[in-house]
């Protein structure tokens, strides 16, 4: 969301595209648990208002909350962004007037998917752009060459010594 909030701060038109339910691909290679988890949470955002509380959204950021990442629920744009793994396939089955495609690496997600997925996800034909070296050495290994590394920056402002 920080980068949505600079970027309009720049002046650019930006929408975060929220899907309410995420596609996994297989859903049968998710654990039991994580399966029930997922339909829970799937019942309780029916009737919970769709709002992101954890982070503080410039107003001017177009937030769309969707069901799903159907094409058809997605703005034409000049880029697109998969930001986690499991929002990848859904870039990769966007026309070009979606945008030119991305994937803003934050982690190595290997906590959420087997590792055979995760790596698929950044061997796709996106342009990878990763935002730590330790991510940028990652993505070497996987053959990822052309991938860039934009360190996070730290907001010194909010994050300080206070004593």
């Amino acid at each position: 969301y920080e980068y949505a909030n600079r970027l309009v701060a720049r002046g650019h038109e930006v929408t975060v595209v929220h899907p309410s339910r995420v596609r996994y691909s297989p859903q049968e290679s998710l654990p039991a648990y994580r399966r029930v988890r997922k339909t829970i949470n799937s019942m309780i955002e029916l009737y919970a208002k769709p709002s992101v509380s954890w982070q503080s959204i410039d107003v001017r950021v177009n937030m769309r909350f969707v069901r799903d990442t159907d094409v058809g629920r997605i703005p034409d744009g000049d880029a697109i962004f998969a930001t986690a793994w499991h929002t990848v396939r859904s870039v990769l089955e966007c026309p070009p007037e979606k945008g030119e495609k991305f994937y803003l690496i934050q982690g190595y997600e290997s906590w959420q998917a087997p590792k055979e997925m995760i790596d698929a996800t950044w061997r796709a034909p996106l342009h990878k752009v990763v935002i730590s070296k330790w991510l940028l050495e990652i993505a070497k290994e996987l053959g990822c060459q052309d991938t860039v590394c934009i360190p996070n920056a730290v907001d010194h402002q909010r994050y300080r010594v206070t004593k």
